[in-house]
Order: C-alpha cells, then sequence, then structure tokens
C-alpha cells in the first residue's frame, strides 16, 4: 500500500476514533454533566445525561463504558444508594475500562497491520496510535 492510500485505511481509523473518543469520555464524564442537572431527580438526570452523550458521540448511542459510567455516577448521587450497588456499579465500570482498552488495542493492532513505516509513525504522532 502506498503512503497515499488513504480510502483503504479510512474506515479502520474512524472505528478507531470512534472506540478512542467513547474512551475518552470517562476522563471528562462530569463535565458533560448538562448544566442544571444536579437539581433534577436521579431519572431526569440519567436521560440528561444519555443525550448529552449522545450529541459527543456525533450521534452514535453511549457506549457500554458511558452507560455504567452514568449508572455509577447516579448511584454515587443517590444518597439512598446501597454499598452493595454503588460495588456493583464500581465494578461494571471497571470492566466496561478494561473491554475499551482491550478492544482499542486490537483495533490499533488491526490498522498498523496494513500501515507502510511511514504511516504508522505519523499516526503515532498524532497519537492515534501507542
Amino acid at each position: 500500500m502506498s503512503d497515499n492510500d488513504f480510502s483503504a485505511i479510512q474506515p479502520m481509523i474512524q472505528s478507531l476514533l470512534q472506540n478512542q473518543m467513547a474512551s475518552r469520555f470517562r476522563r471528562v464524564g462530569g463535565m458533560l454533566r448538562p448544566a442544571g442537572a444536579a437539581g433534577t431527580n436521579g431519572a431526569q438526570q440519567g436521560q440528561n445525561i444519555r443525550q448529552v452523550m449522545a450529541n459527543y458521540n456525533f450521534g452514535q448511542p453511549p457506549s457500554d463504558l458511558q452507560e455504567a459510567t452514568t449508572e455509577l455516577q447516579n448511584a454515587v448521587n443517590d444518597s439512598d444508594s446501597s454499598p452493595d450497588l454503588i460495588e456493583a456499579k464500581l465494578a461494571a465500570v471497571r470492566a466496561a475500562r478494561n473491554r475499551q482498552t482491550e478492544d482499542t488495542k486490537a483495533l490499533q493492532n488491526q490498522l498498523r497491520a496494513v500501515l507502510t513505516l511511514r504511516q504508522e509513525a505519523v499516526l503515532t504522532l498524532s497519537g492515534l496510535l501507542d
């Protein structure tokens, strides 16, 4: 493949970018809560967060990690949540993060397998590849 043959790798790059965007949500999750969400009930707040995530994902449905993060945030915000519920939601977030990391690595490896050395270097410098 030539260095200029972007069309061959474009779908792989798009998949990787979407995966990385979903992964980055965990770092900015709380910042995506809409204004006024703190004063709403848990169900309404969860709906508000899902709407913001849909916009953040460019219309794609929330990832498992985003859903798990929202559920944990809702449990933490609800003063009636039991420790067992919070523990379960926390375990779900950790599991989703691990799956997201594995998915990212697999997508990076698939992309790396079809790149020239120059393309790999450029995508590494851009932060798309590790």
